[in-house]
Parts: C-alpha cells; sequence; structure tokens
C-alpha cells in the first residue's frame, strides 16, 4: 500500500474512533512516554488506538517487561495478524494542539524494537494538519474542510523489517505557519511485533520542553484547589434560583464568546465561583445582574466588531437562542453581552476544538477534579453549568428535546445543591444526562457506588420487550439456564416480590434513551441487577403463574460467559441462492473469501440487529455492492466562531464507487432497537442501494459521532456531536431507521425458536 493510501486510512480510522481524553488544567502538557496511565483506562494518559480497531489482528497495550526507559514502553503486537492486505494495521497515537511555538522544521524521535516483523513495515508516524481542506477519504472529499493535512510520514516506504533491538528512528518535516494539530505515534502492518518509547519533539533543532503551556490566571490572583470554597447555599427561593440560573448563562455565554476567555486567558472555573457567591447573596434579581454586569466588564478584549460570516452555499440548520439577552435581562448587562456576541474571534477556544476530520467538537481543557468523588456545592453547581452549557452550545438536536433547556437548568439547580453525597450527585447527573433524550447521553465507565446502588451482580440470561411485556429470550449460561427451569418466551411479572412497572418506573430515570424502544431495551440490563448471589421472579407461561430463581454472576463473569458463549456463523447460505451476513460479528478480512458467493447469489440478507464489529465493514462491502457512488447522508457541524450554529455540510455523504461487477440481486437489511449508532448510518448506507429493502422495528435514534464530557469527580459521559440525516434532511436522530416493511417479534414466535424478521426476509420475493 502507498504512504497517501495508508495514509487515508489512517484519517478514516481516526474519523470513526478518535475520542481522546480531556486533558485537565493539572495535567496539560501532552504525554510524550507510557509511565502515566489512569486506572481502567485502556491505553497511557492522551494516547489512543488507531487502525481496524475490531479486526482482532493486532493487541495494543503497555508492555512492563520490555522497555528502553522507565518502567514501561507500548507494544503493537501482530503476531496473529492473518490479513492478506497492508490496509489493516496497527497505530498507537497522541494528538497535540499547535498553541504558542512556530519555527521552521519539526522532528520527531524515538526509540523502536523489533521482532520477527514480516509481510509488512514498522514506522513511526508524525502528520501536521492546518485548517480549511477537504477530507482525503475517497468519495468524501467533499464533505469536510475543517483540517487539511500539510505534511505527513509514517516511514513506511522505508521498509523496516525483520528483529532490531532498540534504535531511535526519526521523522523531519518542514513546519508551517499554519500548523494547527501534530498527530504523532507508531504503526505496524504485517506479521511480528513492534515496541516503542521515548517519544521526543524537536523544534529547528530544539527539544519542546511544554507544548500548549497554560496560559489561564485568576483575576483575583487566589490559589486553586480541588474545591469551590463553597460549602453550602441555604434558604434557596425561586429568585435565589433564578440568578443562579443567570449566572450560568452569562457564564457559558463569556466561556464560549468572549475573546479572551475563549482563548484562555482566565481559569473560567474558578471566575465561577465569586460570582456564585455574589448571586446567592443578592437581594434582588436585578442587583444580581448589576454584579454581574460589573463582573463581566472585568474582562477586558479588544473590542472590534465583526459581523458573522454566512456560507451562502450552506443551510443553517440551527442558530444560537440569544433571546434572553432582551427578556431576561436589564439593559446593562444586556449591553455588555451583545457587544461581546458582536467582537471578533480568532476561532480557536481553549475548551473546545472541532476533530480534524469530522469537524466534531473535543472537549479539552475540563479539570476533572479527580481528587473528590463526591465535590463541594460550588463544584457541583460547576457541574452542572458546564454540562448545561455544552448542549446549550454544541448539542446538534437541541431543538428536538422535549422540555425547554432554561427550565431543565432551573429544575436541576435544587436537585444538584441538594445532593448529600457521593450517590446522589451522580444520580442527579444520571437525571439530567436522561433530559437529553440521546442514547449516547449515558454515564460512561465503572462507578463502585452505582454499582452498589443498582447491583454488582446480574441474572445472565437475555431478556426483551415484546408485545409490552418482558420475555426471556436466551441465555448466555446453560447451567444457569437450566437450573432456573425458565423456557424462552415466559413472561416475567415480579423480580423479588416487586412488580415489573415499578421497578421501570423507578429506575427509567437513571437509563438514556433516544426514543421509548431503545430505553427499554437499555432497562433490560438494569432490572435483573441485584447485590445477592440470586434473583427471584415470577412469571407466566401458558396462562399460569410460576416463581424461579436465578442463580447471577458479577459482571466480569457475565463478559465471559458472552465471549464464551456459542454464536452461529458470521455468514451462511440460507439456500443455494441466499446469502446471509451477521453485521455485527463478520470482519472485512474475510470478505475476499465468500465474495463469489455473495456475487452469485439472489438475495443478501444484512443483519443488523447487533452493533458492528467491524467499523470498516460497511466501506468495503459496499465498494464490493454498488455499481456507482450513492449518496445516502447529510451531516451539520458547529461553527467554532459562533457556538449553537449548525450548517450543513455542502453535499451529501455517497457509499460505493464506480463497479461494473457489483450486486445483481436483492438487497434486505434486518434491523431492531439493538441497531444504532454506527449501526444505524451503516443502514442508512446500504439502503441506498438500488431495491434495498429494511425489515423490523424501530432503531435506536442515536446516529452520529460522539464526543465525550468530563465533569467534576471524574464523570464521563458523551453526546451525539454531529448531526446526521438523510440526503433529503430527514432526521435519524430520535427516529431511527424508519423500517420499509414493519415487524417485531411475537411472544408466541419466541416460545417457538422463529425468527420472524428472518423469516419475512426469506419470503420476499428474489
Amino acid at each position: 500500500m502507498s504512504g497517501r493510501n495508508l495514509l487515508i486510512a489512517i484519517m478514516y480510522s481516526l474519523f470513526i474512533a478518535h475520542t481522546p481524553a480531556c486533558i485537565s488544567k493539572k495535567a496539560q502538557k501532552t504525554n510524550l512516554g507510557f509511565e502515566k496511565q489512569k486506572r481502567n483506562d485502556p491505553f497511557p494518559n492522551y494516547w489512543f488506538e488507531t487502525g481496524n480497531l475490531n479486526h482482532g489482528q493486532f493487541i495494543l497495550k503497555r508492555d512492563s517487561l520490555v522497555s528502553y526507559k522507565g518502567k514501561y514502553s507500548f507494544l503493537i503486537d501482530g503476531s496473529n495478524n492473518s490479513a492478506d492486505s497492508l490496509s489493516v494495521f496497527g497505530c498507537v497515537g497522541t494528538e497535540i494542539p499547535v498553541t504558542g511555538f512556530s519555527g521552521k522544521a519539526l522532528e520527531l524521535r524515538a526509540k523502536m524494537k523489533m521482532q520477527e516483523v514480516k509481510g509488512g513495515a514498522a514506522g513511526l508516524l508524525l502528520r501536521i494538519d492546518g485548517r480549511n481542506s477537504f477530507s482525503n477519504i475517497p468519495g468524501q472529499e467533499h464533505l469536510y474542510r475543517q483540517h487539511k493535512v500539510l505534511a505527513f510520514d509514517n516511514m513506511l516506504q522505508k521498509n523496516i523489517q525483520g528483529t532490531r533491538d532498540w534504535s531511535t528512528y526519526s521523522i523531519k518535516l518542514p513546519f508551517p505557519k499554519n500548523a494547527r494539530e501534530i498527530y504523532i505515534g507508531a504503526i505496524l502492518t504485517g506479521k511480528g511485533k513492534l515496541w516503542v518509547d521515548e517519544f521526543e519533539l524537536f523544534l529547528d533543532g530544539k527539544p519542546i520542553p511544554g507544548l500548549r503551556q497554560a496560559r489561564i490566571q485568576n483575576s483575583d490572583g487566589k490559589k486553586t484547589g480541588a474545591t469551590s470554597g463553597i460549602s453550602k447555599i441555604e434558604d434557596l427561593s425561586p429568585e435565589k434560583i433564578q440568578n443562579l440560573a443567570m449566572v450560568a448563562k452569562v457564564w457559558g455565554f463569556l466561556k464560549y464568546y468572549h475573546p479572551a476567555v475563549a482563548e484562555g486567558h482566565y481559569n473560567w472555573d474558578y471566575e465561577l465561583f465569586p460570582i456564585l457567591t455574589v448571586a446567592c447573596k443578592s437581594e434582588s434579581i436585578s442587583a444580581c445582574q448589576d454584579s454581574l454586569a460589573a463582573w463581566v466588564k472585568k474582562f477586558e478584549y479588544e473590542a472590534i466588531k465583526e459581523r458573522p460570516y454566512l456560507n451562502p452555499g450552506r443551510k443553517v440548520k440551527l442558530e444560537p437562542d440569544f433571546g434572553w439577552f432582551q427578556s431576561d435581562i436589564d439593559k446593562k448587562l444586556s449591553a455588555e453581552l451583545e457587544a461581546i456576541r458582536s467582537s471578533r474571534r480568532t476561532g480557536r477556544n481553549y475548551y473546545v476544538r472541532l476533530d480534524s476530520i469530522s469537524g466534531a467538537p473535543i472537549f479539552q481543557n475540563e479539570d476533572t477534579y479527580s481528587t473528590v468523588s463526591y465535590p463541594d456545592v460550588g463544584l457541583r453547581l460547576l457541574s452542572l453549568f458546564r454540562y448545561w452549557n455544552i448542549v446549550e452550545y454544541f448539542y446538534p438536536y437541541k431543538y428536538l428535546l422535549d422540555q425547554n433547556w432554561d427550565t431543565v437548568l432551573a429544575d436541576f439547580i435544587p436537585e444538584i445543591i441538594d445532593a448529600r453525597d457521593e450517590i446522589e450527585y451522580k444520580l442527579v447527573l444520571m437525571s439530567l444526562f436522561d433530559q437529553v433524550r440521546d442514547g449516547h447521553a449515558r454515564i460512561w465507565g465503572s462507578y463502585p457506588v452505582l454499582e452498589a446502588y443498582f447491583g454488582r451482580n446480574t441474572a445472565p440470561l437475555n431478556f426483551s420487550f415484546v408485545e409490552n411485556e418482558i420475555i426471556l429470550t436466551g441465555y448466555f449460561d446453560k447451567q444457569i439456564f437450566e437450573q432456573s427451569g425458565l423456557q424462552t418466551g415466559d413472561i416475567i411479572k415480579r423480580i423479588n416480590g416487586e412488580d415489573i412497572s415499578k421497578i421501570i418506573e423507578t429506575k427509567s430515570r437513571f437509563v438514556s434513551g433516544s426514543n421509548r424502544q431503545f430505553k427499554l431495551y437499555a432497562l433490560t440490563y438494569q432490572i435483573f441487577k441485584s447485590n445477592d448471589t440470586v434473583l427471584t421472579v415470577e412469571y407466566q407461561r401458558n396462562g399460569h403463574s410460576n416463581t424461579a430463581t436465578i442463580r447471577c454472576v458479577d459482571q466480569p463473569t457475565l463478559f465471559r460467559m458472552m465471549e464464551s458463549a456459542e454464536k452461529d456463523t458470521s455468514f451462511k447460505m440460507l439456500s443455494p441462492d441466499i446469502a446471509y451476513m451477521d453485521m455485527g460479528s463478520f470482519q472485512s478480512v474475510n470478505l475476499v473469501k465468500i465474495k463469489e458467493k455473495i456475487l452469485s447469489s439472489k438475495k443478501l440478507i444484512l443483519d443488523y440487529r447487533a452493533y458492528p464489529n467491524d467499523m470498516f465493514l460497511y466501506y468495503n462491502l459496499a465498494n464490493l455492492l454498488f455499481w456507482k457512488p450513492m449518496p445516502f447522508a447529510r451531516f451539520t457541524g458547529v461553527d467554532i466562531k459562533y457556538p449553537g450554529r449548525f450548517e450543513f455540510r455542502d453535499s451529501s455523504m455517497l457509499i460505493g464507487r464506480d463497479n461494473m461487477n457489483g450486486y445483481q440481486g436483492k438487497l434486505i437489511i434486518l434491523v431492531n432497537e439493538k441497531t444504532q449508532s454506527a449501526g444505524e448510518y451503516n443502514v442508512m448506507a446500504f439502503r441506498a442501494f438500488p431495491g434495498a429493502i429494511v425489515i423490523g422495528g424501530t432503531t435506536g435514534g442515536c446516529d452520529g459521532n460522539i464526543a465525550e464530557i468530563y465533569l467534576p469527580g471524574v464523570v464521563r459521559t458523551r453526546i451525539s456531536s454531529i448531526g446526521v440525516y438523510y440526503p433529503g434532511g430527514r432526521e435519524t436522530q430520535r427516529v431511527g431507521i424508519v423500517p420499509d416493511i414493519k415487524i417485531n417479534p411475537t411472544i408466541k414466535g419466541i416460545r417457538e425458536g422463529r425468527d420472524e424478521l428472518l423469516e419475512k426476509a426469506m419470503e420476499i420475493e428474489e
């Protein structure tokens, strides 16, 4: 594979999978080594995996047995790589924003050690990005205009192979004046092992000691720490709630619109706490707004007016709402905010930037306050205000929210203040995330207090909502299933004596979902959790009520059971003319083996009732099936200069290529509530195939790239970060993929062991 083509593959992998960790103010220097790694994180701090992430051909990990300096190196292990294409590769990298340094030549140096590298090559990777360019992804050149690759080298053209001990390798590239981001890393293609260690960056021959140096300060000169200095807020009247809500809105507006604040000249978290105290002590709403006007004037900036630039070729999908400038505040404060709104900004923001490929926001330089699990009341309000403003300015589907977002802010101020301990704090945030109605917007990660609250153990059985009932549909452990006496199709009515409807009512506010079907699907994982080793369930079978006991297992045991559970083949011929692919388990590397069977079939069934295991599969399969490129999706992205404004990209996303030997049969796609995010995006693509038919029920309704958000106490959540639409502008968010033929499983069909969606697909004429 040529260097350019491999660059394309790497850029594509970043587009679908790059979600770098949030960088706190306590660790603003880029981590060029592998010694530091947070507990439960898969990679060293600020490093991420790219490449063919889901093929399982490469193992990427920190290695304590082999190192050049310190305790750890990083290992890319391709010993089990069976792919016959150089497009399958393993790569680890980190991203460095360019801030405050310039020069003529940038050099990357690192130590590499290799063992039996063959059929490919090993190398370092250095990429320098600028702004305002087209994407380099084939078929998508028209889509992204965020950043362009100014310089690139991955050393693969040097064909470094074999077994070699630790040696220094380097890449040197010109350093353009308009550089915005630097990507560094290591890459391995073919078979073998590659260890890397001691990365260094040099600008004009001199080491860069600290990248993205902090420029923040506190206007009052006070020291900062893991506390706000606010221990309690008493007498929470409606006026005080209104004052606090106004502080949240003004603070958030300045964070993303004030030229000096957006550039990172102030420690914006710690500018919040003094004005919070003032708001709580204000005798009236008017007095609070006077104080806010004086506070805003304290932060000086170059007052150069600039009218918002509107691209006449792009349609604006969503505009920020600044109606509160006139309706909710007095003239003095309104005038200050209007002046800031119309001021010139550079397009850079210390707290958010756009991904160089997808244009999705990446929230950065947010302190996670990792030393406190239960933040004080000031930090808890910071948590609410940070999240509320991110949704306000960077959520592409804000217009779909069920409740007025201002009302949500006012409702959650007393809830977050009254949270008495760590568990209540996290439960309030989970409930807040649910207000967004986004399947991505849930709490992510492992938290002991939440595991204790919801249950550390779970029943290793499969349950689904069918015909408004919870039905047993399968199992992960045959022995536990048989010991319980339950059968597939049994209707669960009560758990440990509590009615199912009551359990759903209690737990639903802590489970996020874009639509009802997805939320019910997510609830099945919570309903059968317990801190006990057994669950007692009451169930119905053939009109008769019975009781059963189910043995529960902890999460690690459940994951092992899921991995070892017997699975049907990911590809099979259901008849001589009908091919079937399980898109949740099939791998691109196996396409070459079944290519002729697919192309010679009269009907191809793609089963998307699971999350895709291979993010490249839809792209590779589409190139095999489609006769020509077809439009299938349009995106909206935020304008970093005017947060809250989302514009449609210039034209539609294309799938497929010119192919004289495309598929001539009938394409059928199976979907249900488990079809979500990447699965929905894939289905949109294959639906563009002429005559394709989608069969099933409502999908998850949470399409598009994700953005990670960190809140005080190291609470991690996400939101959908770019808008995804059909070429004509029809939404997929919350709606999901609407099937051409709507059909859902029935209790009768489950009891009979039938797959009613697959049966319907088989019935359709070829």
